[in-house]
Parts: structure tokens; sequence; C-alpha cells
């Protein structure tokens, strides 16, 4: 079912579900995919439900749209992610999916799924089994000192500041504060060589969420930068993010 309004200030502020035969309150989950562009562009075309359905038969697969800075600046794409959990899940019975769900998403669109699954999630409601985080922001705060200088007008436009300016929404939409031992199983993929979203703010995720005891696979590629530059190691990253969705999200 492709382009469902959850909302009505914005165009984007719609979703694309597919749902599988044979599906039932309890034994379908849903998996959530947020895509990628800098919180400023980008399609959740780009995910389309009908090509990831044959990857994870059983499960409802949701793509989210959102409102794009710099008309709408955090924390819209934050309250847009939860606006529309929440619309989905409210037609359960309608559309026979479970409480378990899953999140994955890639760069700014990793960045907004963790921020749901950490901040939002535990009073959510919802069984949340996972989420998939490909070379997304943790930090908001430090990430200005860790990119190279020439992306922090994207970070700017996005928060509509700086850290400096605005430093309780940059805390706020920051993933890595809201990390607890509530929060979900997690997959984290990096680059070494990014230089948008350095693996520095992947090493952040990573010793929070060993603190608080959360299970998390962390692989950096030494020489990648923001995401895959060759068929083999995309397809490397696409087998293990699908194999642990596959183990978490029943």
């Amino acid at each position: 079912i492709p382009d469902v309004s959850y909302a009505t200030v914005n165009v984007n502020q719609k979703y694309d579900i597919y749902l599988p035969g044979g599906r039932s309150l309890q034994n379908t989950p849903v998996l959530f995919i947020t895509n990628g562009g800098g919180w400023g562009s980008g399609s959740r075309k780009e995910y389309d439900p009908n090509i990831w359905k044959n990857f994870f038969p059983g499960t409802a697969i949701v793509s989210i749209g959102y409102r794009f800075a710099p008309a709408y600046s955090f924390p819209a794409q934050e309250n847009d992610i939860k606006a529309c959990v929440e619309y989905v899940m409210s037609k359960r019975e309608e559309y026979q999916i479970s409480d378990k769900i899953g999140f994955f998403g890639a760069s700014a669109g990793a960045h907004l799924s963790m921020l749901y699954a950490y901040k939002h999630g535990p009073d959510s409601g919802y069984d949340i089994k996972m989420v998939a985080n490909w070379w997304g922001p943790g930090n908001m705060s430090s990430i200005f000192n860790q990119a190279n200088a020439i992306y922090t007008p994207g970070f700017t436009q996005a928060i509509g500041g700086t850290p400096a300016t605005k430093p309780q929404l940059c805390y706020d939409s920051s993933p890595v504060n809201f990390v607890s031992a509530d929060s979900p199983p997690t997959l984290m993929i990096y680059g070494g060589a990014d230089d948008l979203v350095p693996a520095a703010q992947g090493n952040e995720l990573d010793a929070k969420l060993s603190l608080t005891g959360v299970y998390h696979e962390y692989t950096i590629y030494p020489d990648m930068g923001h995401g895959p530059d060759n068929e083999p190691l995309a397809l490397q990253i696409m087998n293990d993010t699908f194999e642990f969705i596959n183990s978490y999200l029943q």
C-alpha cells in the first residue's frame, strides 16, 4: 500500500507499507525503514517495501517519509518518525500486525532510527526487537568537531544552529544520550575513511552500549567512506544486516 498519509502538514509525511499474506496480530513483526540524505533530501522510495519483502518473508515492511531541513529543522524529523510509528501501530487490527517492531536506517535515517528506538522505545508500549545502524550520527554535539568542516553547514541546517547556539537541542537529538539497559540489540557499521560521519561516532555509541550492557555488533571497515564503494563490500554489509534483522525481529 503506497503513499499512506500519517500527518497533513507536509507532502513528505507519508509511508509505504507491505503486508505479507498469512499475517496475524501475534506473528507478524514490523520493520520500519528510514532513508538517509542529511535530513534534507532522499526518498522513502529508495527502500521499496516490495523489494525488501523478499528478504524478510512474514514481516510487514514500512518505509517512512519525513519532513526535510532546512524548511523543517530538528526536532521535526524525530517527531515525524514517532508519529508514523504510532499511526501504523494504531492500525494493528486493520493491518493484522504484531507489537514486535524493528528499525533500519542509513546515515540520517540511522540517526532517526536509533533516536526513536533509544529515546522513545522504552515508553512506547511496543516490543522493540532491534535497530540496524549504517553509519549514522550518534552524537549531534561531538560530530561538529569530528566531521570534515565542509559538511558542518548541513548539520547546521538540520539543527537550525550549532552545538554552541542550541546545546539542549543537540543533546536531545543525540541517540547516544538515551542508550539504557532497556535499549534493543543494535547493529552498527561504519567506515574508517568516512569524513562525513566518522567512525568516532560509532566508537561513542559502542562505548555507551557496552557500558549499559546492551548487546550490539560493531564493525568498522577501515578503507570505507560514507558507504561501500564496491559491490563485494556492499553485498557483505547487506548480508550481515539481513542476518541480524532476521535473527532478532521475530
